[in-house]
């Protein structure tokens, strides 16, 4: 039997990841962070929608319909734990990695936003 994929969850979960708000996100979909909050609790989106919150994301519209936050965490955990005869053992924590990560990528996203509201001659 085939497991039903919650997109709105997939897409929550993949948004907490990159370290994006609701309202950021909202912001990026140029919708409110009330219909974030509602796209999140949808399991079914069209796939033109699907493809313009995957852009949104920096994402593919298939890792949104394939994430599976549990093979994330599995993931994140045998690269941290890895230890045999064949290779180093890496201390390193890939939930701080990815937090920098996300941070500068918003830092980056921020700046754009100033920017294109420059342009606009909004502040």
């Amino acid at each position: 039997m085939k497991e039903t994929v919650h997109l709105g969850d997939n897409i929550r979960a993949i948004r907490e990841l990159k370290g994006i708000k609701q309202e950021t996100f909202a912001e990026m979909m140029g919708v409110t962070q009330a219909a974030i909050s509602k796209l999140e609790s949808t399991e079914k989106i069209d796939d033109e929608r699907l493809k313009d919150i995957a852009e949104k994301l920096g994402v593919s519209t298939n890792t949104i319909k394939r994430f599976n936050a549990e093979s994330a965490l599995m993931y994140i955990e045998n690269v941290n734990s890895y230890d045999s005869a064949t290779g180093p053992t890496f201390n390193i924590n890939p939930l701080e990695k990815i937090s920098e990560l996300y941070e500068r990528m918003l830092k980056e996203k921020d700046a754009e936003i100033q920017e294109l509201r420059k342009r606009l001659g909004k502040k």
